[in-house]
């Protein structure tokens, strides 16, 4: 398994060289490097703290290998739900449980790139709207694409924000239709 060299900490590590089990405030950053398969507690690594609201001006962070994102399941639908990318991260599921679902994107950063797997029920049959605020979302051709609507199969969207003041909108594209769930 790859080492960890080095990680970007958005909040204040309070130990010195790196998190340990006493520190109560470094415990979400120790439980991520225990669920990457890193003990915090062997070999050695670099934390740089990047300050909440603080960005890497001027820096691109280059990753050579896999960067994993957790899915986040936004579990069932209702007539309408928000995906909210600030709260829940760039990679979300949600399953469709009424005969049209509305969805609502939201809260994405200009320049971000987000992934949206939408599942039928065991019921199948559910149709999608996109909704038009507080972005829209362009298609190719400007055609919304129809979802899968057999039961338990699922779509895969990508979406680009294009946060251009004034015209902020998501690009939507189709990665996938009718996998199994």
């Amino acid at each position: 398994m790859a080492g960890i060299n080095w990680i970007v900490y958005s909040e204040a590590v309070v130990a010195k060289n790196h998190p340990t089990l006493a520190d109560v405030a470094n415990r979400p950053l120790r439980d991520l490097l225990t669920l990457s398969g890193w003990d915090p507690d062997s070999g050695s690594f670099d934390i740089y703290v990047l300050p909440a609201g603080k960005a890497l001006a001027a820096h691109a962070a280059t990753f050579d290998g896999n960067v994993r994102c957790i899915q986040f399941d936004n579990g069932n639908s209702g007539a309408a739900i928000t995906i909210d990318w600030a709260a829940h991260g760039n990679v979300q599921r949600v399953t469709l449980t009424s005969a049209t679902v509305t969805i609502t994107l939201s809260n994405a950063t200009a320049g971000g790139v987000y992934i949206l797997e939408v599942v039928q029920d065991a019921t199948g049959g559910r149709a999608v709207t996109w909704a038009a605020s507080p972005g829209a979302v362009i298609w190719p051709a400007g055609v919304s694409p129809i979802v899968t609507t057999t039961l338990n199969r699922a779509d895969l969207f990508s979406f680009f924000y294009d946060g251009v003041p004034g015209t902020a909108k998501y690009v939507g594209a189709v990665n996938g239709q009718n996998y199994a769930v």
